[in-house]
């Protein structure tokens, strides 16, 4: 008799998703091999009428009575509960009340039935304190209430202009949604953390260091505890996003992604070194140079040119050269830096805009056209790299559907 509630079309289902889980390492190590697996989890292990193929374990005797699983993949599997000899475990992914295997140890915490993670109370608070913290500063900021005052120039200015309106119209929402995504337990939303969270470092060390606080006038001192907490909590969210997201396997990404991805990342490796910094590098080389921000702000423009030269533009070579050549110690920083990368992109954007709209020395039509370009292409080829761990919400959704269909008695 099945045990009371199975449903055997969610258990076939979540063991698709938790499959796909485990195998998603052996593409990795070996690209080169068509790898391919079949799900059974028609019927409990505790069912000794049950269709399910057991085999005895490698370490354990043929005496032994826990069974285990065995589908037609090499993937790990954990044993199902003792059915003569000791009590339940608990269930396992994808098979039914009263044990069964599962990707992971019946003791770990990491997942529930349906793929979804348990959910990382401090991480999500942190992410949605990030987006908080971030509007704040954006709003105080000369972009809306002026109460923040930074000793810079007039081009600098503007620029800080614009990334205040990307963070609180852009970077603020998209941490506190990734945020109550890790509270609920979605399983991708800890890996898509780290772009937010490389954004603000980024940014608030620039906000922090890049003032001119001898020679202009000002006041964002007073309001350096506030932009400190923001910097440290997005390294305090990077870190914890990884770790959280190291605990799982990746989604498996085609080599056609891996691909686009290596290439998105050499390209911007070679616009920020030969399209941005180059020509105003060279400027500055010169007797007389004509770069506003050099003249007037010449912490802020040394300071940027340092963080892009020496930590973006290297990041994004090794990372691409990573992704071409399909390396799997090369994917989980891919989505970070894509991601974080998309976010700066549309701030650039949002700054060459505001830039000719006030009519800066440094601003023009042709650098709001090349910007918003490359930030629509940035976020959109974002979203196609991130689709495998967008996907698995739908996947889990659909799963739940599908097995509230089946209780109800309405077809799927």
């Amino acid at each position: 008799m099945m045990p009371l509630g199975y449903d055997p079309v969610m258990a076939a289902r979540d063991e698709r998703l938790v499959l796909a889980e485990s195998m998603a390492g052996w593409q990795e190590k070996f690209p080169d091999v068509a790898v391919e697996g079949t799900a059974r989890c028609a019927a409990s292990c505790s069912d000794p009428s049950a269709t399910v193929s057991c085999t005895t374990p490698p370490d354990r005797s043929p005496s032994s009575t826990t069974e285990w699983m065995s589908p037609s993949t090499a993937a790990p599997r954990w044993p199902c509960p003792d059915r003569r000899t000791g009590p339940s475990q608990g269930p396992g992914v994808g098979c039914p009340v009263g044990g069964g295997p599962s990707a992971l140890p019946p003791s770990s915490p990491r997942h529930h039935r349906g793929g979804m993670r348990t959910p990382n109370t401090l991480l999500g608070a942190g992410l949605i304190g990030l987006g908080v913290g971030v509007a704040v500063c954006a709003l105080l900021g000369p972009f809306v209430l002026d109460v923040i005052a930074y000793r810079t120039s007039d081009t600098s200015l503007h620029q800080i202009v614009g990334s205040d309106a990307a963070s609180l119209l852009l970077v603020a929402p998209v941490s506190v949604l990734l945020g109550v995504l890790v509270l609920a337990g979605h399983p991708g939303a800890p890996l898509l953390g780290l772009a937010p969270a490389v954004f603000a470092a980024y940014t608030y060390t620039q906000l922090i260091l890049g003032n001119e606080y001898g020679d202009q006038p000002g006041n964002v001192e007073r309001f350096f505890p506030l932009l400190l907490g923001v910097f440290v909590l997005a390294v305090a969210v990077a870190i914890g996003a990884w770790t959280a997201s190291s605990s799982d396997p990746l989604p498996e990404t085609s080599p056609r992604a891996d691909h686009v991805a290596g290439v998105l990342l050499l390209v911007i490796a070679g616009f920020v070194v030969v399209g941005l910094h180059l020509p105003t590098y060279l400027d500055a080389l010169s007797a007389s140079s004509s770069n506003v921000g050099l003249t007037s702000s010449p912490t802020a423009f040394w300071l940027v040119k340092f963080m892009d030269l020496g930590l973006v533009a290297p990041a994004a070579t090794v990372v691409g050269v990573g992704m071409l050549r399909r390396r799997g110690w090369a994917r989980r920083p891919m989505f970070a830096l894509v991601g974080g990368y998309a976010l700066l992109g549309a701030s650039v954007a949002a700054m060459a805009i505001t830039m000719y709209a006030t009519d800066d020395p440094d601003g023009s039509l042709a650098m709001v056209a090349a910007t918003c370009v490359a930030a629509t292409l940035m976020v959109a080829l974002a979203g196609y790299l991130y689709r495998p761990l967008l996907g698995t919400v739908t996947s889990v959704s659909h799963t739940m559907q599908d097995g509230s269909n089946q209780l109800a008695g309405r077809p799927s």
